[in-house]
């Protein structure tokens, strides 16, 4: 009975955040009180305020109690977004290996758009920080990373895509900037100095109008940067968050202040002792004073970094006897609910939505071939079978399926929860149902897509790819989308 009351409140706050978009997100508009919602959609009161908490948790409304309250719509932040995406990350514990593959495509996507962006009124701040960079000899440290700090916001906000910026914001949060304590002091100065050259040259490049330039030199920079997070965590476990419990980002980052809160670090530091522990989902990691004792820390504390743990599905708490705190399958669903819920309230365009879509189907297509296993395989077949026989109804799901699967077998966890945001918001985009002339080119184009990393072909795996989004290309263009989809190219 708990779980049909938990779906059913899910929906009710989906309708109840779809009523908010078709009324124009109005901040600060009173939807009503308990009685009148739970009249309005004709549920129960647990119902209504399981529903509300759902909204609150992602941003979208919150209650307000006394005379004049009642559910009032609420500005999505940014920050939010930001801090659910690097969260996600830090406790599924992702490899720097993920880390930086997931970087690299994303940061170097950012270039690609800020330098088909840039505005004539901005170079000249382009060119005061390439002047700042210009002394080979780095500032003091806080003084260098601020520096550092304000040419990556420039440019982030120069790509002037939502997407991006969170995505960005969120790999820039997990990386460790804190001084590495097994680095020698002249190794942190050896990198802030090629640190220093490489960036000068990424921006002396965006400015001469020569992007992939400035690409090659934002790998470049990349590398110094992972060499040195690796000696950092040489001898550890060599994970992403693995020396998150001591995070320092950059001085003047918002996300610091809640990144550094008790609750969060302990919630970092619970995730280490399961793993420790080597426990699976289904084992019991303790009751709450028992963790309480082990951690040394009040009630509330604890009880705030299990609500972390709980939101994200790392923890489940069971009553009754045998209870406690019981492991659970980490699932992407909060996280990727509160993005989705920021980037419609911001009315992410068609056109930021397919560049950055493009780039990631494009990226995990390649990757999955290259590390396609026996078991992705067969998902694949399988599920490349069931959107050959779906009906044109069924159709826009079974396609969707296919794409979070490519994604996921990318073998990049970063990359695959950006499909997944990326694919939750195509939903906002309906292509509505497609007639078979239009399914047959898509489906072909798929089943390409799908040999080709079956086969381990990564070249021909992304060409694929690039001929099945180019079909979709004009549907998200809106100077021709009312041409599509009679503008589709066959290949």
């Amino acid at each position: 009975m708990e779980k049909r009351k938990g779906k059913l409140a899910e929906t009710i706050a989906e309708t109840i955040k779809k009523d908010i978009i078709a009324m124009g997100w109005p901040v600060g508009k009173i939807l009503g009180n308990e009685p009148q919602l739970q009249e309005r959609y004709s549920v129960s009161r647990a119902t209504i305020r399981e529903a509300i908490r759902q909204l609150e948790r992602h941003g979208v409304a919150s209650m307000r109690r006394g005379k004049l309250g009642g559910l009032m719509i609420e500005q999505p932040a940014e920050i939010s977004a930001v801090l659910a995406l690097a969260t996600y990350l830090e406790l599924a514990h992702i490899s720097i290996d993920e880390l930086f593959e997931a970087r690299n495509i994303i940061e170097c996507m950012a270039l690609e758009q800020a330098g088909a962006r840039l505005p004539e009124h901005e170079l000249q701040r382009a060119q005061t920080f390439i002047e700042a960079l210009r002394d080979p000899e780095p500032l003091e440290f806080n003084a260098e990373m601020a520096l550092h700090t304000q040419i990556r916001n420039f440019l982030r906000d120069t790509a002037t895509n939502p997407a991006t910026a969170l995505t960005l914001d969120a790999l820039y949060y997990i990386t460790i900037h804190d001084l590495p304590p097994r680095a020698t002091k002249k190794d942190v100065e050896q990198t802030l100095r090629d640190a220093r050259r490489i960036r000068r040259q990424v921006l002396e490049a965006l400015v001469g109008g020569d992007t992939d330039g400035a690409k090659h030199f934002q790998r470049e920079l990349l590398a110094v940067g992972e060499w040195l997070v690796r000696k950092q965590l040489k001898g550890t476990d060599s994970k992403a968050s693995s020396g998150l419990v001591r995070l320092q980002v950059s001085p003047n980052n918002p996300v610091n202040e809640i990144f550094n809160k008790t609750a969060q670090r302990l919630a970092l530091e619970i995730i280490q002792t399961v793993r420790k522990m080597r426990l699976k989902p289904g084992d019991h990691l303790g009751t709450e004073p028992e963790l309480q004792e082990r951690h040394n820390v009040s009630r509330a504390v604890l009880r705030e970094s299990l609500r972390i743990l709980e939101l994200h599905c790392i923890l489940v708490s069971k009553r009754g006897y045998g209870g406690g705190l019981v492991i659970a399958e980490p699932l992407p669903d909060y996280t990727v609910n509160i993005v989705v819920s920021y980037l419609q309230y911001y009315d992410f365009s068609t056109h930021y939505f397919f560049e950055v879509w493009k780039t990631l189907q494009l990226a995990t297509s390649k990757m999955a071939a290259e590390r396609i296993t026996p078991e992705g395989k067969k998902r694949l077949e399988t599920l490349l079978a069931r959107e050959q026989s779906a009906n044109p109804k069924e159709y826009l799901s079974a396609m969707r399926d296919l794409e979070i699967a490519i994604s996921d077998l990318s073998g990049n966890r970063p990359m695959a929860l950006f499909a997944q945001v990326l694919s939750r918001m195509a939903m906002n985009y309906p292509l509505g149902e497609l007639p078979k002339d239009v399914i047959g080119p898509l489906s072909a184009a798929h089943e390409k897509s799908v040999q080709a990393i079956a086969a381990g072909e990564a070249g021909l795996a992304r060409r694929a790819m690039s001929q099945y989004l180019e079909m979709l290309s004009d549907f998200y263009r809106p100077e021709v989308r009312d041409k599509w989809p009679a503008t589709i190219k066959k290949f």
